[in-house]
């Protein structure tokens, strides 16, 4: 066992289940800092043939976050602001990592604050032009405000804002996935 990866002891019994009341087991946790180790985890479960459950804040309700077995993948420590650009449009664009909480989100936009560090020259330039723009929104508002922006694109999170601007996936430009083998 590498040692990003922690055998699933008593220290972790939380992560076996979420809002959704279930709860699971797992062999094994991890909980990645950054895309690199992401794929690392996931290259070393593949060869030894372990399920994966991939799990953010756990404020689902549908058990999508407990395991039955396996690994837990916990994303909730890659929760970095990663840039910020304009499109065709002039809407601000931000690249955020999955464990982003959205009431953290709110804040930082409220107060017209992202944490800027190893952003491009391009990226702070555009955060700029964020800070004399009018006020700017995260639109999707689902029940659970606790959630991660990668959980909420996986299960495509609407809520009450959604009849005036669509659900979570419509809001997101682009992905990078890791797949089970690590590409």
């Amino acid at each position: 066992m590498s040692a990003t990866i922690k055998p699933f002891t008593d220290e972790f019994e939380e992560y076996g289940r979420d809002e959704s009341r279930s709860s699971g087991e797992a062999s094994s946790i991890s909980f990645p800092t950054s895309e690199d180790e992401v794929r690392a985890i996931l290259r070393q479960l593949h060869a030894e043939c372990v399920s994966v459950t991939v799990q953010g804040a756990r404020t689902g309700l549908a058990a999508g976050a407990v395991p039955y077995g396996g690994h837990i993948l916990n994303i909730s420590r890659l929760n970095r602001y990663l840039g910020l650009c304009r499109d065709e449009q002039g809407r601000f664009l931000l690249r955020v990592e999955p464990g982003v909480v959205l009431s953290e989100l709110r804040k930082q936009l409220g107060k017209k604050v992202l944490p800027t560090a190893d952003w491009d020259q391009a990226s702070l330039k555009a955060y700029e032009e964020f800070q004399e723009a009018p006020e700017q929104f995260f639109p999707t508002d689902p029940t659970e405000a606790s959630a991660c922006l990668g959980g909420m694109a996986a299960c495509n999170a609407s809520g009450a804002r959604s009849y005036a601007y669509g659900p979570m996936r419509p809001h997101i430009t682009g992905l990078h996935v890791a797949l089970t083998d690590g590409d």
